[in-house]
């Protein structure tokens, strides 16, 4: 029954190959179409680095280095995006506003304002993404070439079944 589920679920492999193959190109003019086709990869960008998309990663570095427990520390950083709301900032918790927070707990973690900023940029995020079955780029193109090595044989076979 498992080999069974798991030959049924080979067209997904496929279908997804083929999707990330074909769609995930940058944004570019197509000749015959006349107009933009693909992945607006500037958009996404500047999307992804909006509305503090950084900060669980921010929070999981933090925990990471410091040992402050998670729990402890979602309070303090729940408390740093209000004061960078405050300060003006509606995209990224502020190093003024993170050591305020962290100050106010009782805690004496030493971050600078790069360190900070570099944290929750959406680039460094996944480029520190590097465990296996993480969103890194590089863990990404692993595991494609992984399902590329076994749907190819598997797109033959049904094409000589065909």
């Amino acid at each position: 029954m498992i080999m069974e589920a798991c030959l049924e679920g080979i067209p997904a492999g496929s279908i997804m190959t083929r999707l990330v193959d074909r769609s995930c190109r940058p944004l570019q003019r197509h000749a015959y179409l006349q107009r933009d086709i693909g992945v607006d990869t500037n958009r996404l960008r500047a999307m992804a680095a909006t509305g503090f998309a950084g900060v669980t990663e921010l929070m999981e570095q933090l925990v990471a280095s410091s040992g402050i427990e998670f729990r402890h520390l979602k309070g303090v950083m729940e408390h740093a995006v209000m004061l960078s709301l405050q300060q003006g900032e509606r995209d990224r918790v502020t190093h003024t506003a993170l050591q305020q927070a962290l100050e106010a707990a009782g805690l004496a973690v030493s971050l600078d304002a790069e360190t900070v900023r570099q944290l929750q940029d959406p680039a460094v995020i996944l480029e520190l993404k590097r465990a296996i079955g993480g969103p890194s780029r590089q863990a990404l193109d692993v595991e494609l070439a992984q399902l590329d090595a076994f749907v190819a044989p598997q797109q033959q076979t049904w094409q000589r079944r065909k």
